[in-house]
């Protein structure tokens, strides 16, 4: 399935407008030494899913556009297309290649876009570049909906949902940054820990231990996902990341611009909670702390992308201190001054010697209703009964 400038040319009886000098081969339009080069910077594999199959007259213009578009950007590659699953190949800089890849991604006619592999040249190493696969076109189709036999097809549609399915698994499984450093062509493996600025939260259930022990395990999964839900939606809408699910609560990252947004994304967690229509008394604590930690990847074999320091230890203590004095909200002096200006109920909570730290460190909350918490039996979580919700919709 193509989007302007990323999908491919037919098999036969469509030709490839000359990009440069080029001479008839068979059926097909190939390019002459003097049209496209031997070497490419960068080769880039995606799959992807249409809404609904392309009749012939859509791919015809797609491939048309694509390979216009294409020979602007000295792009060349190949489309499999079985169904309404496709496979991409695109070759050239690596500038236009991902120019490409984000105009695929963007296109509403694909659905579950998906980067494959990526390869790249190595740089200074006097090699010439990648050998360049379609060396002899801008774009070609090769659509199994018509050009092979059924087995053929039947065997690689199979393959290719496979190989689709495999990914959306594993990308639910895996922290965004990792996505986002594989979608930039990078190898999270080999990424060094950097000293950077982040905002971090931490978060979790109240009461989850007494309630998971006088609860099936059903509704406790239930109980979870709804709370998941809620984190991940405001954590999400306010520009931070959902780094790790632990247990009964979460670690979210912010970026060091984002202060102000992380207490956004804290209160509307606290309000939606109180809101919530499947549980009664579902509560958190959350404590904010900003500063220098280290991000990359850390472990041996098994490999994990995560945030480690000082602050990252500080803020999980404060998240620790809302059940004794009873606010849902905690923030340090630090997070305090870099929002105090567009909030005018910030109040002090006191000072308090947190577990590791010899200093007392100053907490701060909002004054506001939603921030008071019940650790009593009586803030005990009780399911809500919704005849319109059935359970299997948690």
């Amino acid at each position: 399935m193509g989007t302007a400038a990323s999908v491919p040319q037919t098999s036969s009886d469509h030709k490839v407008p000359p990009a440069r000098s080029m001479e008839i081969v068979g059926s097909d339009v190939c390019c002459s030494s003097g049209g496209l080069s031997s070497y490419v910077e960068c080769r880039l594999m995606l799959t992807s899913e249409g809404e609904v199959e392309y009749d012939k007259k859509s791919i015809d213009n797609i491939i048309n556009v694509s390979n216009r578009n294409n020979s602007l950007l000295d792009i060349s590659g190949t489309w499999l297309h079985i169904g309404k699953i496709n496979l991409h190949v695109l070759e050239g800089s690596r500038k236009n290649v991902f120019a490409v890849w984000e105009k695929i991604r963007d296109d509403t006619r694909h659905t579950h876009t998906q980067l494959v592999n990526l390869e790249e040249a190595e740089p200074h190493s006097g090699s010439p570049g990648l050998l360049r696969m379609a060396k002899y076109w801008r774009m070609r189709l090769f659509n199994l909906n018509e050009d092979a036999n059924e087995d053929l097809v039947m065997i690689l549609r199979s393959m290719l949902r496979a190989l689709v399915k495999r990914n959306e698994i594993l990308a639910a499984f895996t922290e965004p940054k990792v996505l986002s450093l594989l979608e930039e062509g990078k190898d999270p493996r080999f990424q060094e820990p950097v000293q950077v600025e982040r905002v971090i939260m931490f978060c979790d259930v109240v009461n989850y231990t007494t309630n998971a022990r006088c609860h099936p395990i059903s509704f406790v999964k239930r109980m979870l996902e709804e709370y998941y839900c809620i984190v991940d939606d405001a954590v999400t809408l306010y520009g931070g990341t959902v780094t790790h699910f632990l247990g009964d609560g979460a670690l979210n990252v912010f970026p060091a611009d984002k202060c102000c947004e992380a207490v956004q994304a804290a209160v509307k967690i606290l309000r939606d909670l109180r809101q919530s229509p499947h549980f009664k008394n579902l509560q958190s604590g959350i404590g904010l702390c900003c500063g220098e930690v280290l991000e990359g990847s850390f472990g041996f074999h098994k490999k994990e992308h995560c945030v480690c320091g000082t602050v990252v230890n500080q803020c999980s203590r404060i998240e620790g201190m809302t059940r004794s004095t009873g606010r849902a909200l905690l923030f340090c002096e630090s997070t305090k001054k870099k929002i105090e200006h567009l909030y005018n109920n910030v109040v002090s909570v006191g000072t308090f010697t947190l577990k590791g730290f010899e200093e007392g460190e100053k907490l701060f909350t909002l004054e506001d209703p939603c921030m008071r918490l019940d650790v009593t039996e009586r803030g005990s979580i009780v399911e809500e009964v919704v005849a319109a919700v059935p359970q299997d919709s948690y």
